[in-house]
């Protein structure tokens, strides 16, 4: 849905100055305001999630999966969350953008099911300058190597953030930003001293796509015995997508991308090892197939696997019960029986093993249907 904002305004300011050499009349106008192109937009989404072995909740969180003995229990249940709306305004100068959805603030489900609208992106841009909230420049913002899932979480090994940043776009695929910092410390409060920074550059061919990312960052220990205890890391995020007559295989791998990666946030970024602080290694990659099936109904399937791994180095500090590795699996069939309107069924399961040694896993079938304005 479209509308014009053509809004303009014209003032004339008149003034007169007088001199010692007589009057001087000045007259000045002001260019009119240049309008606005509004969009408005979004999507309804309704989600129905049987899960065969234990209730993982609205998405497959992998990393709550249960380790050990447990017995299987399945549950149902039905959620409209993943519905958003969003707004963007343009003219020849800059653009802005506003986005947000209903994954947040549960309600009472006896009765009402109400929701609290959540931000997802509020950012404006300018030439090569953007400011405001968005995706990181450190994830694969552009969605070469990220599969279409029907559950909202991502699956394991791929990046994930939204953020506040100042970035600036030179071109040529080449991106630099700063970008707000959040760093958790096993047992401490984390202080941030600078902000993330970020490079990344993106290469757009034919057949194959690809990306390559890095951050940089620093933080310390805030009070306690180990006040003012700094340390600094970094991560790299590499992606790359193929063109195999319309379908698609794509991979991406993640080194140290901390809360960036997707369950990397399932440990701490760092901890104290003998008074000093240590981070907390892990490396992702993930990888998926896409089948298009083309017909009325442009069908595709996807098939996609993804797992993050943390080193063992700090075990004996973070605990037997944390997560050593984590993985996902998802294979789901979606199709379009009209323009704008989206089915999807998918089968995926998440499996966690932990330090102690303990695994478990679990298994969801979910059907979600989408209707996009």
């Amino acid at each position: 849905m479209h509308n014009r904002n053509s809004t303009t305004l014209a003032r004339a300011v008149r003034s007169a100055l007088l001199g010692s050499g007589g009057a001087l009349a000045l007259l000045a106008a002001s260019a009119p305001a240049q309008a606005l192109d509004v969009e408005v937009g979004g999507y309804i989404k309704a989600d129905f999630i049987y899960d065969f072995d234990q209730d993982l909740g609205d998405t497959l969180s992998a990393s709550s999966v249960a380790t050990g003995d447990t017995e299987a229990n399945a549950s149902f249940r039905a959620h409209a969350k993943q519905t958003r709306f969003n707004l963007s305004a343009s003219n020849d100068d800059y653009s802005i953008k506003f986005e947000a959805d209903l994954f947040s603030g549960d309600g009472n489900e006896l009765i009402s099911n109400s929701r609290h609208l959540r931000l997802r992106h509020a950012y404006a841009q300018a030439g090569k300058l953007l400011i405001g909230q968005t995706w990181s420049t450190f994830m694969d913002k552009s969605f070469i190597a990220y599969p279409s899932t029907v559950d909202f979480a991502g699956p394991a090994g791929v990046t994930f953030a939204r953020q506040t940043q100042i970035r600036y776009a030179p071109g040529n695929g080449l991106e630099v930003a700063l970008e707000n910092p959040e760093t958790r410390i096993l047992g401490e409060t984390a202080r941030d001293t600078t902000p993330d920074l970020v490079a990344r550059y993106d290469h757009a061919g034919d057949n194959v796509n690809w990306f390559v990312a890095g951050v940089l960052r620093q933080f310390e220990v805030a009070g306690g015995v180990n006040d003012g205890e700094s340390t600094s890391d970094g991560g790299i995020n590499l992606g790359v997508s193929f063109n195999l007559g319309g379908d698609t295989l794509a991979a991406n791998a993640v080194v140290n991308g901390g809360r960036y990666s997707y369950y990397g946030f399932a440990n701490p970024e760092a901890v104290i090892d003998n008074g000093s602080l240590e981070t907390v290694d892990e490396v992702g990659f993930q990888v998926f197939y896409e089948h298009n099936w083309g017909g009325p109904t442009a069908a595709k399937t996807l098939i996609s696997y993804g797992v993050v791994t943390f080193d063992d180095e700090y075990q004996a500090i973070l605990g037997a019960n944390a997560p050593e590795e984590i993985g996902t699996f998802h294979i789901n069939y979606r199709w379009s029986p009209y323009q704008n309107v989206n089915y999807g069924v998918e089968l995926s399961a998440a499996t966690r093993e932990d330090f102690s040694g303990e695994d478990g896993d679990a298994t969801r079938l979910q059907f979600g249907a989408q209707y996009v304005f």
